[in-house]
């Protein structure tokens, strides 16, 4: 295989300013404008692609013990056991100490966090 190094680099360079710009200023950063949002909220761990490939802050907060089916193929005899889920919180750049804050209040008003089974 033959590759042209200054081509190939000018590609990654290309595409990785697009990806950029469609994860923050057209991605997190339109959202929380448009609809006058301090924060995007995922469930558990899905949506945070798209901070952690712009190098936005996220925070996740435990919240409730749910049902793991193991996903298929299942080992006959496997017993899942429930797992943790969280709340994910993410905001625009440097914006830590209002995601902080955010989960913590949330993590107070809901009283949802389930310490896991074993645990101390």
């Amino acid at each position: 295989m033959n590759t042209d190094l200054e081509k190939d680099k000018a590609t990654y360079e290309r595409d990785q300013k697009r990806a950029l710009d469609m994860g923050a200023a057209n991605g997190i950063d339109a959202v929380l404008e448009e609809y006058k949002l301090d924060a995007v909220l995922f469930m558990g761990g899905r949506g945070t692609g798209i901070s952690n490939r712009v190098g936005y802050p996220e925070i996740t907060v435990p919240f409730a013990m749910v049902a793991n089916s193991g996903g298929p193929p299942i080992p006959e005899g496997f017993n899942a056991k429930p797992q943790p889920m969280g709340i994910t919180f993410t905001g625009t750049a440097c914006s830590e100490p209002l995601l902080i804050e955010l989960a913590y209040s949330f993590e107070l008003a809901t009283q949802r966090r389930q310490q896991p089974p074993g645990m101390p």
